[in-house]
């Protein structure tokens, strides 16, 4: 594939404006397994601390949350484009943000 160049199923050239149509799967998805565990109470009081030690809200070249601050990444994302730095996960919306003490 070309860059600039969008191509179909069959390999022709469509038009990346015109919205295509996207059939849903109906079959029943079946899960093969599933994994969990429990942390302990000294494993949960280790990830939920933060020393917040910045007053700043957002770094000021970069507009970006001030790491340390209370808007530090690590407690979740505060806008679309960001991601989580506990979560790893992309927009706000997905990541359940986290507490802290």
């Amino acid at each position: 594939m070309q860059s600039g160049r969008v191509l179909g199923r069959g390999g022709e050239r469509r038009n990346p404006l015109v919205k295509q149509l996207v059939l849903e799967n109906d079959r029943p998805a079946k899960i093969s397994h599933l994994n969990f565990g429990l942390l302990s109470d000294v494993d949960m009081m280790k990830m939920s601390e933060l020393c917040v030690h910045s007053k700043d809200l957002f770094k000021l070249q970069t507009r970006e949350p001030a790491s340390g601050g209370v808007l530090d990444k690590r407690l979740g994302v505060s806008n679309k484009k960001d991601t989580c730095d506990t979560c790893q996960l992309k927009a706000f919306g997905l990541c359940w943000s986290f507490w802290v003490h």
